[in-house]
């Protein structure tokens, strides 16, 4: 691995060290994320974010339906998925789950003392190749853009307290 390679093959990096020390923050960030969810819990979810992801979900899969021009149910059938009954059960179990982690997440937040700003939304919503706020947060959820951002920021702040006698073990 060398400069000259990286050069080569990954033009946005300048070095085979940048490489390297991406990679490994990759890593590490795979770990603490995985680090969060087995050892820390929450007891209780917040209904309202429940059912946000699930409105979400359910007006994600209503417009892809109507790009088929059919109903999600029919759309479910077509594809040989679960009923409409199960499906709205299986979206609602994964809205749980999100609450629960978006619950973690501003908890983790709070301690570390991590806010979302606007100035966040709008370079994410600007990456994503939106110009405007409300159409991002319409196909997004405004919570799952806060607690996407929130998480990277809670990354950034684990690795950037890890010491590099930390990192090798």
């Amino acid at each position: 691995l060398t400069d000259e390679f990286i050069a080569q093959n990954i033009p946005t990096l300048s070095s085979a060290d940048e490489y390297i020390e991406k990679a490994k923050n990759a890593i590490l960030s795979e770990k603490i994320y995985d680090y969060m969810f087995t050892k820390y819990y929450v007891s209780s979810i917040s209904e309202e974010i429940a059912l946000d992801y699930y409105n979400n979900t359910m007006n994600y899969y209503d417009v892809m339906s109507q790009s088929y021009q059919m109903s999600v149910e029919d759309m479910l059938t077509t594809t040989g998925e679960v009923s409409l009954a199960d499906f709205k059960k299986e979206v609602m179990v994964s809205a749980a789950e999100s609450s629960l982690l978006s619950t973690l997440f501003k908890a983790i937040g709070d301690y570390a003392d991590l806010t979302v700003t606007e100035e966040d939304i709008i370079t994410m919503r600007d990456e994503y190749g939106y110009t405007d706020t409300q159409t991002f947060f319409d196909s997004y959820s405004e919570q799952t853009v806060r607690d996407y951002l929130l998480t990277d920021k809670i990354i950034d702040y684990i690795l950037e307290s890890i010491t590099e006698e930390e990192t090798e073990e």
